[in-house]
């Protein structure tokens, strides 16, 4: 009978370190992708600021499956059902769908109105 309880309670905790184990895993899955979401966010939203200083500025970044949007004079990223938002420094209207992947982004000033292009 004692070997059943000790069995019983080993299995018991084993299943209980597994649970904590994957509920701590959920958590850190959905913080790093929102630590990603602002990082690509804030790097898009240097390039179009860039742009809008010099004229054109390009760069290269991996991103999920997103879409790239700019409205007014601001830029937001929309990964699944979350968003981040950046000033691109210049007025501006165009949406991008991205694919995962790495990407080159291509920002373009041309008569105090930001574009975008994506490959």
């Amino acid at each position: 009978m004692a070997q059943i309880v000790e069995y019983t309670l080993v299995v018991l905790v084993s299943t209980l370190f597994a649970g904590a184990s994957l509920g701590a895993y959920v958590i850190y899955s959905k913080f790093e992708s929102g630590v990603q979401l602002q990082a690509g966010s804030a790097e898009l939203g240097g390039l179009a600021r860039e742009a809008a200083g010099q004229g054109h500025s390009s760069g290269s970044l991996y991103l999920p499956q997103s879409t790239l949007a700019c409205s007014g004079s601001t830029l937001v990223l929309y990964e699944g059902g979350s968003s981040a938002t950046q000033a691109a420094g210049a007025p501006c209207s165009f949406s991008l769908g991205v694919s995962a992947g790495v990407h080159t982004f291509e920002f373009h000033d041309t008569a105090g109105s930001l574009s975008a292009s994506v490959t």
